[in-house]
Parts: structure tokens; C-alpha cells; sequence
């Protein structure tokens, strides 16, 4: 599939790991349910298992995916949060998992860049404050991410938080999430 170039995109692993999450959350059957609302090339995708885990696909896929289990699960932004983090903290190996929890968390966030490069490309990311306990990152121009995907996002900063250590990791959007395509994120942890 060709992609113009500043489509944002997201690799197919987060497809696959969204999908899991929702059985691992609320059983297979809710798969199903999440397929159905889907249309076009994504259904077709999804339900015969053609997207792989290394390539990359549109990131309004990925939204539009995001939407289709709002609609069969009744969710919310808070669901597509809990996804987020539960997809994150499942992404870790137990070899990955043992390495980033000797990780600080503010070398992760001096890492992000190049972490958010391995899941989505078509935007910048950009730290702007990292200290003890606290970050901000600047995510600008990512204009195929709906809420869910930026909820989405801030759950799996919380989830990689978690994976180094930290404790009572929160996120939060300095601005409204509805059709934004730039979003700074304050992270604090203890």
C-alpha cells in the first residue's frame, strides 16, 4: 500500500496489540464486536489477520480502529486510556520488561523520540522539560489521532512508567483533545 508522505502512520503491531487487549479485557467475543463496526480495507484487515505487526498503515486507521471499539464497548476515554497502558505494559518481554525496569523514568522520557519513532511516524515529538518526578512532551503534527488515540497515547505513558518503576504515574493533556494535532503532555511520578 502506497502512503503519501506526511500521512501519519502507525505500525501494525499496535493493531495487534489494541485487539488483544480488548479480549484480554473483555473476551473474545468483544473482538467480534469491535470488527463489525469496522468498514472498508481495515475490516477486511483486521478480520482475516493480514495486518503484520513491522509495517506500517494509516494512523486514521488506527482512529478509525479506536472508534469502532468506543462503539461496541461503550468505553469512553477512559477505556481507550485503560487500553493504552494495558497494551503497553503487555508489549514488554520479560527480557525487555527486566531492562526497562533499570531504567529511570527521566531517561526514558529522554529516549521518547526515538520510542514513539518505533510505534508511530509522521509527526515530531519533542521534550520540552524533563526533571525529577515530572516531563512535558510536545507531539505536533499528528493530525489523523483522534481523542481516543491521544487517550490512548497518555495511557501508554503511564503503562511504560509503570514498567520503570515508578509510582502513581499520571498524564495529562495541556490542551483539549478533540481534533488536535499538537498536544503537550505533563507526565509526574513519585
Amino acid at each position: 500500500m502506497a502512503l503519501m508522505s506526511q500521512e501519519s502512520q502507525t505500525k501494525g503491531s499496535n493493531f495487534i496489540g489494541l485487539l488483544k487487549a480488548v479480549v484480554k479485557l473483555h473476551g473474545p467475543p468483544a473482538r467480534d464486536d469491535v470488527i463489525k463496526n469496522l468498514s472498508g480495507e481495515l475490516a477486511d484487515a483486521i478480520e482475516h489477520e493480514t495486518l503484520l505487526a513491522m509495517s506500517w498503515y494509516p494512523a486514521r486507521w488506527y482512529a478509525a480502529l479506536h472508534t469502532a471499539v468506543d462503539a461496541a464497548l461503550a468505553g469512553g476515554p477512559e477505556f481507550a486510556r485503560t487500553l493504552g497502558r494495558t497494551t503497553t505494559q503487555d508489549d514488554f518481554t520479560k527480557l525487555h520488561r527486566l531492562v526497562v525496569s533499570m531504567l529511570r523514568p527521566e531517561t526514558v522520557f529522554g529516549q521518547a523520540p526515538r520510542i514513539v519513532g518505533l510505534y508511530f511516524r509522521g509527526g515530531k515529538i519533542e521534550l520540552l522539560e524533563i526533571g525529577p518526578g515530572r516531563a512535558r512532551v510536545r507531539f505536533a503534527g499528528w493530525p489523523d489521532f483522534n481523542r481516543l488515540v491521544w487517550e490512548d497515547l497518555l495511557g501508554s505513558i503511564e503503562g511504560i512508567l509503570d514498567v520503570c518503576g515508578a509510582k502513581k504515574p499520571t498524564s495529562r493533556p495541556v490542551q483539549a483533545l478533540e481534533r488536535a494535532d499538537t498536544v503537550d503532555i505533563i507526565a509526574r511520578w513519585t
